[in-house]
């Protein structure tokens, strides 16, 4: 069968022209299209058919492989159990980022794969209870963009196609399908996520937006409906505005059960894998029901995809020859060792608790602690409720976006490792969330503590209680905290005076049932961290690493304090608008328990004022609308930079750390746009009594709105504000500027 393969392989490059396979990647969408439509020039209609057909060729093409996930060679063995893109995101590092995502493509490469099915920017976290929050960049449109568009470059600079996840509005499991797989429907079983125009464009176009940017190669489009169509057959979210609007290039391939009406599909931007086989394309073309010169346009965006981005399609192995190849680099680990490190969030840290100091003995509690009774990964599941918590370590959500993890470091082994070391210090472990409080038995002849969760507690110097809240494909979570690991907190800090809390959550995870507790000295917000999970946790813990984490969304004070509510069968109606999030609370006048963009350091920076460095002149207004030929992403206009903006960010603490500069901008009030939305941020690492200074360049889209009459893109006339400070609601400085502009 291999040498079968390669044997065709071969015969079918003979016919390719040798200058089209030496130029490859193209890394030019201009050159990379003239070759193709030379290429699909030459092919019959059957051909041209074929093409578009999972595993399809034709005279001198190749068909790329697939595989999923994006956070990782889905299943694979040999490969690294990467960082969940929510809790990466918490890292506020682009360069993290796309550090991350040029390893784990080069690791697709290497098993054969030369198209990734990632990375995610939908959902976006419209609700805190969707399932698959955790495989995306967090809940603002503007930082998950510049995140997506960056992942998307690293893994497209290793020469594997990035396919984003998921075209459009795809925010909850409920109801996404419920079609068995390979069975057709008329699709009104399925969510429709039902919004206005404007909303659209603002959260959900945006970040997808970014991707093009970058030369995203491919998008998949999504299960559920989108106001009433299918989501691989709607002609306006895929033809109108994602290749017409947003310039987009590449190809749409369809997520499982997806197509709906195959026929609709073809005939409305699905180009890839309609689930039709070439004899069935090819009647359709003889019909007239898809029109030849569509499934020609389609041949062309995928050879052309695979010209400007993909080596030769021979260069990869054959998927089938490496399956128990290791293809791990020796970086991987130090790698994601220190991407998760920066990935944790400081929430709590009274009278300095941390970073540990002198330790003698540490008590630990909890089944997040330790692994669990199988692993080091959780076991494939995309259908079934598995519970609000995961028996043993999170590391990874669950699904077809889990994490493939080849060995799990949990938080128990690490801090035995450091307890095994030089003169060390004392652990003790409960790993149970029910575990028995007050001893039952008489004393402890051996002269230790009870065999209780109160007797470890009251023996300890430091006690850890290890919390987890689990989220998957397939269902949306039912609760975001758990009365037993709450109870769990409790129990330990009524006996111990320094309780230390670390969060292992893929997704938001409320606090209130004990964040007030006086003996809850320390909390961190770890998210899923990865094979190098154990590790990470316990360099911040003890001072190894500073924390520089930011949070992605918004922690509530109750769940009721979130909008954006899982919808039943089968209309859902975003009456939120473009209030998700911290604009919804800030509207709302809702305070939070930790704001969106919060996160504590074991240093303290201050921000200068901000002062603007350039604008428009009020003499020459800005024409009111973006214009210009449509570039990768829009029109060109759109990414004229207007203002720039600059402040100095100033260590003044003991110890070095970075700091994450966050600048949000107020429209004018006839805008009518929350009442603040991040338009920029910088991390700059800093030594004690250092300062340097950082810009913000904001770009005319990041001044616009939406104007669903136009339909363009239009700057609103009249004064801005703009905030810089650590997080939403921690304001340093501020500076107004006006905008004028004429009508057109």
């Amino acid at each position: 069968m291999v040498r079968y393969r390669h044997a065709l392989l071969a015969s079918v490059l003979l016919a390719l022209p040798a200058p089209v396979v030496s130029q490859q990647p193209y890394n030019d969408w201009a050159k990379a299209y003239a070759a193709a439509e030379d290429l699909v020039g030459t092919w019959t209609r059957d051909q041209v058919a074929n093409v578009s057909v999972y595993g399809g060729t034709a005279p001198g093409h190749v068909p790329f492989t697939a595989k999923d996930g994006p956070m990782g060679v889905n299943g694979g063995r040999g490969v690294s159990g990467w960082i969940a893109a929510q809790t990466l995101a918490a890292s506020w590092d682009p360069e993290l980022v796309e550090k991350q995502y040029g390893a784990m493509a080069r690791e697709f490469r290497s098993k054969g794969y030369s198209m990734q099915l990632g990375p995610v920017t939908g959902p976006m976290g419209r609700s805190a209870l969707g399932g698959r929050n955790f495989e995306s960049f967090g809940s603002d449109p503007y930082l998950g963009g510049k995140l997506f568009g960056t992942a998307v470059r690293g893994i497209q600079n290793q020469s594997v196609i990035a396919c984003g996840k998921h075209f459009i509005a795809n925010e909850q499991e409920t109801n996404r399908t419920t079609v068995g797989w390979g069975q057709d429907t008329d699709g009104t079983d399925r969510s429709s996520s039902n919004l206005d125009d404007r909303t659209f464009h603002e959260l959900y176009i945006w970040p997808w937006v970014d991707g093009v940017v970058n030369g995203l190669g491919s998008v998949m489009c999504v299960m559920n409906r989108v106001n009433g169509t299918g989501g691989c057959e709607n002609d306006y979210t895929l033809n109108q505005v994602l290749k017409k609007e947003v310039g987009f290039k590449g190809i749409v391939i369809p997520d499982a059960t997806a197509p709906i009406n195959r026929t609709a599909a073809l005939a409305h931007g699905l180009d890839w894998n309609s689930g039709l086989d070439a004899s069935a394309i090819t009647a359709l073309m003889d019909s007239g029901a898809v029109p030849e010169e569509v499934m020609r346009q389609h041949a062309i965006r995928i050879v052309a995809t695979q010209l400007n981005h993909n080596l030769p399609q021979e260069q990869y192995p054959d998927p089938a020859t490496v399956v128990n190849r290791n293809v791990r680099e020796a970086e991987s680990a130090p790698l994601t060792r220190a991407a998760a490190g920066q990935s944790i969030v400081l929430l709590k840290n009274t009278d300095q608790t941390l970073p540990l100091k002198n330790v003698t003995s540490i008590s630990v509690f909890g089944l997040d602690a330790a692994q669990g009774v199988t692993g080091p990964a959780m076991v494939p599941n995309v259908f079934d409720y598995q519970g609000d918590t995961y028996a043993g370590h999170l590391a990874s959500g669950g699904g077809s976006g889990a994490t493939p993890m080849p060995y799990l470091v949990d938080p128990l082994t690490a801090l035995t490792e450091r307890a095994a070391s030089g003169r060390g210090f004392e652990v003790r472990h409960i790993a149970s969330d029910n575990y028995t409080v007050l001893p039952t038995g008489g004393p402890n002849i051996g002269g230790g503590p009870p065999d209780s969760v109160s007797g470890y507690a009251s023996d300890s110097q430091y006690c850890m209680v290890f919390l987890n809240a689990l989220a998957k494909e397939g269902v949306d979570r039912l609760a975001l905290a758990d009365e037993t690991e709450d109870r769990l907190v409790n129990d330990v800090a009524r006996y111990c005076a320094n309780t230390i809390v670390v969060m292992n959550n893929a997704g938001i995870r409320l606090v209130e049932a004990w964040i007030e507790h006086p003996n809850v000295t320390a909390v961190l917000n770890a998210g899923a961290l990865g094979q190098e999970s154990g590790h990470a946790i316990t360099d911040v813990l003890f001072g190894d690493v500073n924390p520089s984490g930011k949070l992605v969304y918004t922690i509530a004070k109750r769940v009721e304090d979130y909008n954006g509510e899982i919808c039943p069968c089968c209309d859902c109606d975003y009456t939120e608008g473009l209030y998700t999030d911290y604009r919804h609370f800030d509207q709302a006048g809702i305070e939070p328990r930790f704001e969106f963009g919060y996160g504590l350091s074991y240093t303290n920076f201050t921000f200068g004022s901000l002062a603007i460095s350039k604008k428009p002149s009020d003499n020459e207004p800005l024409a009111a609308y973006a214009s210009g030929p449509t570039v990768d992403g829009g029109p060109a206009a759109l990414f004229d930079e207007l203002v720039t903006l600059t402040a100095t960010v100033t260590n003044t603490g003991p110890v070095a750390g970075a700091a994450v500069a966050q600048l949000y901008l107020e429209f004018p009030e006839s805008a009518k746009s929350p009442v603040q939305q991040l338009r920029g941020f910088r991390k700059v690492l800093l030594e004690p009594g250092q300062t340097q200074t950082v810009a913000f360049e904001l770009q005319r889209r990041d001044v616009s709105i939406w104007d669903t009459v136009a339909q363009k893109w239009k700057v609103e006339a009249g004064t801005y504000t703009a905030r810089l400070g650590g997080s939403s609601r921690d304001v340093a400085a501020e500076v107004e500027f006006e905008l004028s502009t004429t009508g057109v």
